[in-house]
């Protein structure tokens, strides 16, 4: 309830400044053509008085985006379309092709029961020119065959009209998972967000088993994050995907035949809502710092929520071990499992030893919300060292140390009973930001 009120009033306080901002209105049509395997969109621009849209620098390479109709001048360099609408607006119209493979799998598909694709690929990435400190408010319509339906991460406001809002952002692109057809959905509200999962219409997604795990480990999320988003959206499917999980900003998709919690105590899920919460990236060449994160705590979330318990928690820990002992370096371009074990190892040594300095701080819980706080920028390996010194108040030593060797658990991190029990420095404030 306070929430709520909290909600209320500070819609109130900042009507008046909304209202009297420049921008421009930014809509994306959508019209799915599943025979020809493309979806069409109209992207359209309306300014206000006063308000220039000079050019939209978009990524649209050729072999996957065709312009069908553009408003204004157009200028291809190679991968990039630069767009320059007329001074009271226009639109752009292309098409793109919505397959795609990861190696012998599919991550994007539209047939003539569903279409299931993220958002970041159909709304291409742009860089914006426009008059000074001009935001968009952009929506986001589907125009739908017969039968379909449509979910997105972002609040529906009328029919299969969507809301899109990035707080920070001058140009709100509606990024993230988003699935179309013949749809079995759940939904339900969880502590003031709207969980809601979806997959085709005869899949074995596992609905109502999804939406009581995130019963159970809601409170943990937002122990660990604060305010979650208001609404989140999982998805799934079946034969020929990836058979796996990928997060995507206020979303992620799951295999259906992934298990919630796999047989060696880790859990996919947690995982992936670790990447897409946290929106922590390595730079180049390491990404292990993000896969360090989701491993981590798809241990420690499920353990501190009662669904584990201490001896298995320990298992879990040694079976990560064997599984890294011969991990010598982590960094380079892809990061395997064993990879992924040494990094959440990794992790687990920088928790301790922050905790042995520091009692009180938080320890990697701490350095987690600080590195959400830089919604999705890029962290070097001593710049996250660097931000968990500042933690613990003291040099830390040598990390990471690489070189990953099977070893026993003397050292068992803390047992938190309940979510209001996880030592905690403040609590941020939601601020969520695209990859």
């Amino acid at each position: 309830m306070a929430r709520i009120l909290f909600a209320a009033v500070a819609a109130l306080l900042v009507a008046p400044s909304l209202a009297s901002a420049k921008g421009f209105d930014l809509e994306y049509e959508v019209r799915f053509l599943p025979p020809e395997g493309i979806a069409q969109v109209v992207m359209r621009i309306a300014p206000d008085a006063g308000v220039r849209v000079s050019r939209l620098d978009l990524a649209m390479p050729s072999k996957r985006y065709q312009v069908l109709a553009a408003d204004g001048a157009l200028r291809r360099q190679g991968p990039r379309l630069l767009w320059e609408p007329p001074a009271a607006g226009g639109a752009l119209h292309y098409a793109y092709r919505i397959e795609r493979r990861r190696g012998s799998a599919r991550d994007a598909l539209i047939n003539e029961r569903f279409a299931l694709l993220r958002g970041d690929h159909l709304f291409p990435a742009a860089r914006l020119l426009a008059t000074r400190d001009a935001r968009s408010r952009t929506s986001l319509r589907f125009r739908l065959p017969e039968g379909w339906s449509v979910e997105t991460p972002y609040p529906r406001r009328d029919g299969e009209v969507f809301h899109v809002d990035w707080p920070g952002r001058r140009l709100s692109r509606p990024v993230g998972w988003l699935i179309a057809g013949d749809l079995g959905v759940r939904r339900e509200v969880i502590g003031g967000t709207q969980w809601v999962v979806a997959a085709p219409r005869g899949e074995r997604m596992r609905r109502q088993d999804l939406l009581a795990l995130l019963r159970i480990l809601h409170p943990e999320l937002e122990a660990l994050f604060g305010e979650l988003p208001d609404k989140f959206l999982i998805v799934g499917a079946g034969k020929g995907f990836w058979r796996g999980g990928l997060s995507g900003p206020r979303s992620l998709y799951l295999h259906v035949d992934r298990p919630l919690i796999q047989e060696d105590g880790t859990s996919p899920l947690v995982h992936e809502l670790v990447h897409s919460l946290s929106r922590i990236r390595g730079i180049q060449g390491e990404r292990w710092i993000a896969e360090a994160f989701a491993e981590y705590y798809a241990v420690e979330l499920i353990h501190r929520a009662g669904l584990i318990g201490d001896a298995r928690r320990q298992r879990i820990w040694r079976g990560l071990e064997r599984r890294a002992a011969h991990v010598s370096s982590l960094s380079g371009g892809r990061c395997s499992g064993s990879c992924v074990a040494a990094a959440a190892l990794e992790l687990r040594t920088l928790d301790r030893r922050i905790r042995r300095l520091a009692p009180s701080s938080g320890g990697v819980d701490e350095l987690t919300r600080r590195l959400a706080r830089r919604h999705g920028t890029r962290i070097a390996p001593d710049e996250l060292l660097a931000e968990a010194e500042a933690i613990a108040g003291a040099p830390l030593g040598p990390w990471p140390r690489r070189a990953i060797a099977s070893r026993s658990d003397p050292e068992p991190a803390p047992r938190y009973e309940s979510a209001s029990q996880v030592p905690m420095t403040g609590r941020p404030s939601a601020s969520w930001s695209m990859k």
